[in-house]
């Protein structure tokens, strides 16, 4: 059997890039300079908006992308399903911040799911949904989002095989205000820490949870 090799990139806030075995490309949440003055500029098959804020939805730095997948509900690329669960972007039911999109969906045998800008633990019937999620992007910087201690909740609740931190201060410029990284690491204690990108398989993912840093890049 063909072990089946899985790429993440990490560009810093909520953008990620998954590049599955088979060369598809699926991007989460382009941002704009109120992360961070240098944009990245990145290539895609698929662009993952979980939802419409200008530091989640700037197209422009993506080159060469075919679909846009937004909203609730199911959708399909080639042979990748992308199931999209409605959230709340704060605590107070979308009133200050909106709606936010969680998405799931599996690729080389990995099942993955991005939080987005997850500003409130979601209820029991989504937290079912993704029970069996194997690899978690999630939200640690506070401020609009989830914090540190509440990822950490997150995290224990779902139990994924990896959780990996995102959405969380890169530089002392960013227009928005959420924590460095150090909080949350400082809580979890033990993690593996990474350089921009790491490579995984089905075969290789850890039998319990372990948190994943992936140092962005620049």
């Amino acid at each position: 059997m063909v072990e089946c090799i899985t790429t993440i990139q990490y560009y810093g806030h909520d953008l990620f890039v998954v590049k599955t075995s088979s060369g598809l490309r699926i991007l989460t949440d382009p941002y704009n300079k109120w992360v961070k003055p240098k944009l990245p500029a990145v290539e895609a098959d698929i662009i993952l908006i979980s939802h419409d804020h200008d530091d989640h939805n700037n197209l422009s730095i993506v080159k060469n992308y075919k679909k846009i997948i937004k909203g609730f509900g199911e959708f399909k690329y080639e042979d990748v399903v992308f199931k999209g669960f409605k959230t709340f972007h704060d605590e107070s039911g979308g009133a200050q911040r909106g709606l936010n999109t969680v998405f799931l969906f599996t690729a080389d045998s990995i099942t993955f799911a991005h939080m987005g800008d997850l500003g409130k633990i979601p209820d029991d019937a989504i937290l079912n949904e993704l029970k069996d999620v194997d690899v978690m992007f999630v939200p640690v910087g506070g401020g609009p989002t989830i914090d540190a201690g509440q990822a950490v909740k997150l995290i224990s609740t779902l139990m994924p095989k990896v959780a990996i931190p995102m959405h969380f201060k890169l530089s002392e410029f960013a227009a928005i205000p959420f924590t460095y990284i150090d909080k949350f690491l400082d809580l979890v204690k033990e993690y593996r820490e990474f350089r921009e990108s790491v490579q995984i398989s089905a075969e290789t993912l850890p039998s319990s949870t372990q948190v994943w840093y992936i140092k962005p890049i620049d």
